[in-house]
């Protein structure tokens, strides 16, 4: 479901599909005098479909449950959500201090997926990585209960 979402919002940003399903919507528009009023938008359908489509697909694969849940899965998955806000705030910072006007909309459009993607990634390189070891998972986090 990802990856078609994926190369649809791709082909709608290359201007491939920008003129399917173009509708109106109501919200707020400003006028050139600066004054805001209420009116009508043109916007692709198809992108507000895709859009919404990648976000719950990424929270999918980002959340699913592993088969052996227990509490170092937890641990897992608590310390690659940590790793990924910290990763996305840098780049955040960095996009803002060093973009701007273009490029930083694109990025921050592609930011809006960057926090799910960076934890889908540490969580199961995480897991991957604990698998492989083989160990206990209080041997790995430092504490002594049993898993």
């Amino acid at each position: 479901m990802f990856f078609s979402f994926l190369i649809l919002g791709i082909l709608y940003w290359t201007s491939v599909l920008s003129d399917v399903w173009t509708v109106r919507l109501f919200g707020l528009e400003q006028r050139v005098s600066g004054a805001w009023r209420l009116g009508g938008v043109t916007t692709g359908l198809l992108m507000i479909i895709v859009m919404s489509a990648l976000v719950l697909s990424l929270i999918f694969i980002a959340f699913s449950r592993e088969a052996d849940e227990d509490e170092c899965m937890v641990e897992l998955r608590n310390r690659a959500l940590t790793e990924a806000v910290y990763v996305y705030v840098v780049l955040l910072l960095w996009a803002v201090l060093f973009l701007y006007e273009t490029a930083l909309l694109y990025f921050m459009v592609a930011n809006i997926y960057l926090l799910l993607l960076l934890f889908a990634f540490r969580f199961r390189y995480s897991v991957r990585r604990f698998r492989k070891s083989g160990k206990k998972c209080g041997i790995i986090f430092g504490w002594s209960g049993p898993c």
